[in-house]
């Protein structure tokens, strides 16, 4: 009903039961490796604690899959949502641009420019791609580079004119410039090119070397005589090839702009604009943000329902699993004090008990939700991972604690019987 799409919640309600299957056999795994290795174990406790698990009647391996499940959807969630914070939100300063003009005719930026009430950089922007890296066909450099964060085969957009606001330096020929003040074009056809870092490093080319692009079914040759990176991440505009101005002035091109806008007048100048240029393309960067943000808020609050209800699920397993044994464990605190354990050791044996569940749950679901978050935020989202190792930590301890206290007060009446009323309740001589 919330998702409003019937495949959409199909599939969700499918992945998650069959997550649920495949934490229901690897718990299943974990329990038989614990069962073997726990005579090994020289702390009586902790030894009778791991006994516990295997009680009949127990539901073990049932709780941890439940909460398991709950918790690797719950933390995934949390952590998909901190890490787009950290990439869209912190990492931005307050100034971040929020308005965007694109497809600006040239004969037009004057008039955007006045429109908008401010002066505001103009970017050019010319499509081409590389054909050849250092006489070597590109195809070739795509397959032998291996998978990247980039393809070399796609379109680029090129840009010419200087170093931008948010760009710095790195390596060139001409310090403090990015292209030489003496460049022959009359003796050779080869023109003058910027690259940025990241590109660099992906094309694994350096100062000196030679790319050929195909713009607009011309083939121009480049030599690199800078090399620049940038200092500033966020929505700010970044080119990965830049050539001087003689050299793509004239190509067909087209032009945009971002700049920083009062939220109020966003609104105005945006009508502004497509009423003189119906042709020009104005986003209204706040408005789309929101607009995701309620996507991601819907979504998330619709899979945080039905978490906490696995959650509460998984609770009421691992409360129901205390009640069906609960004379097996009153039997065991009996025995355990008629040879001598005071409540102490009988307690410590219990919260073992549940430590264990309680951990064993954290790290599954803290590994699931770790990789699933990686993934989310690797081949959809198309962001930087950021693990989140305060928060994970905070989720981990809270979760063991809850099933602690939950599991200890479940038992304390246990732990307090005496047994010479559980002799007299049961009629034994």
């Amino acid at each position: 009903i919330e998702i409003e799409d019937f495949f959409i919640s199909f599939w969700l309600v499918v992945g998650s039961i069959g997550l649920f299957l495949i934490l229901y056999v690897l718990s299943l795994f974990i329990l038989k490796f614990v069962k073997k290795v726990k005579v090994k174990i020289s702390k009586l406790e902790l030894r009778q604690a791991l006994n516990g698990l295997f009680r009949i009647g127990n539901k073990t391996i049932l709780v941890i899959s439940s909460i398991t499940l709950s918790l690797t959807i719950l933390f995934t969630i949390s952590f998909v949502q901190l890490n787009l914070e950290n990439q869209f939100v912190k990492s931005f300063p307050e100034n971040a641009p929020n308005f965007f003009v694109l497809d600006v005719p040239k004969e037009n930026l004057t008039q955007i420019e006045k429109i908008i009430g401010e002066e505001v950089v103009f970017y050019p922007v010319v499509r081409g791609s590389i054909l050849k890296i250092n006489d070597i066909d590109v195809k070739k450099v795509e397959e032998n580079k291996g998978r990247t964060s980039d393809s070399l085969l796609r379109p680029f957009s090129l840009t010419y004119g200087n170093l931008l606001e948010t760009e710095e330096i790195v390596e060139t020929t001409n310090p403090g410039e990015i292209f030489e003040n003496e460049w022959n074009y009359e003796e050779s056809d080869v023109v003058q090119m910027s690259i940025l870092d990241d590109v660099a490093k992906i094309m694994d080319v350096k100062i000196g070397d030679r790319v050929v692009f195909l713009i607009q079914g011309i083939e121009i040759e480049s030599q690199i005589v800078s090399i620049r990176t940038r200092t500033q991440e966020g929505i700010n505009a970044f080119f990965y090839f830049t050539f001087e101005e003689e050299v793509l002035k004239d190509a067909p091109q087209t032009v945009f702009t971002i700049t920083k806008v009062d939220s109020e007048k966003i609104p105005l100048i945006q009508n502004d604009i497509v009423k003189a240029f119906p042709s020009v393309t104005v986003i209204n960067g706040e408005s789309t943000a929101k607009t995701v943000g309620e996507i991601i808020g819907q979504l998330s609050k619709v899979v945080s329902f039905f978490t906490f209800f696995s959650l509460g699920a998984g609770i009421l397993i691992l409360l129901s699993s205390i009640v069906s044994t609960n004379i097996q464990r009153t039997q065991e605190a009996i025995f355990y004090k008629l040879v001598g354990a005071n409540r102490s050791f009988i307690t410590k044996v219990f919260i073992f008990e549940y430590l264990f569940i309680g951990i064993l749950s954290s790290i599954i679901a803290l590994l699931l939700s770790s990789l699933a978050t990686y993934s989310i935020c690797k081949f959809f989202l198309e962001i930087d991972f950021i693990f989140l190792s305060y928060q994970a930590l905070i989720y981990s301890i809270s979760t063991v604690i809850i099933i602690v206290v939950i599991g200890y007060l479940s038992s304390i009446n246990v732990i307090r019987k005496k047994p010479i009323e559980y002799i007299r309740e049961n009629k034994l001589e």
